[in-house]
């Protein structure tokens, strides 16, 4: 049974989207941006950020670490 995508990530902001995306993939986790602020020259609008299944728990506490300010990246 292969991979599927797990959404790990919704943020308000394409640009913060973007942010975790660079970071999780700095990390080596593949990454999918969806949303509609990738149409148009500005990115602007909703992101969602997903990963692969097996890369879900390693992509929360990254992102968490983000949040909390903790991470040293």
């Amino acid at each position: 049974m292969g991979d599927y995508y797990v959404r790990v990530l919704l943020t308000p902001s394409w640009v913060e989207g973007e942010i975790a995306k660079g970071r999780l993939e700095s990390e080596g986790i593949p990454v999918d941006l969806k949303g509609e602020g990738r149409d148009g020259p500005y990115p602007v609008g909703q992101a969602e950020v997903f990963v692969p299944s097996r890369f879900e728990a390693q992509a929360r506490r990254i992102l968490e670490q983000i949040e909390s300010g903790t991470d040293e990246a």
